[in-house]
C-alpha cells in the first residue's frame, strides 16, 4: 500500500486525477493547478515545493494496476468530510 498522504496532498491528488484523466496534464492544467495551491487557504502552510513531487507520486500511482481505485483509496483515507465539497470544486475547476 502507497504511504498516507496529507489532506492538503489528497486535494492535489483530486486535481491531479481529473487533468490525467485523458491521459495527458497539459500545461495550462498544471499551471491551474499551482494557482490553486499558491492562492486558496486550504493550502495555507503547504510548501508550494511540494507540489511537484505530490503529483508526480499520484501520477505513479495512477500508472500503476487499479491505479485510480489506490488514488481514491488515499484520497479517501486522507480527506475529512469537510473537505469532500472543497475537493468537487478543485475537480471541477482543473476540469
Amino acid at each position: 500500500m502507497a504511504q498516507a498522504i496529507s489532506h492538503q496532498e489528497a486535494l492535489i491528488y483530486v486535481m491531479v486525477t481529473m487533468s490525467a484523466v485523458d491521459r495527458a496534464m497539459s500545461d495550462q492544467e498544471l499551471q491551474r493547478i499551482g494557482h490553486i495551491v499558491s492562492n486558496l487557504p486550504v493550502f495555507a502552510g503547504y510548501d508550494d515545493g511540494k507540489l511537484v513531487p505530490a503529483a508526480q507520486a499520484c501520477g505513479s500511482v495512477l500508472s500503476k494496476d487499479k491505479g485510480l481505485d489506490k488514488v481514491l483509496d488515499l484520497v479517501a483515507g486522507a480527506l475529512p468530510p469537510s473537505l469532500s465539497e472543497t475537493a468537487y470544486a478543485l475537480a471541477v475547476e482543473v476540469a
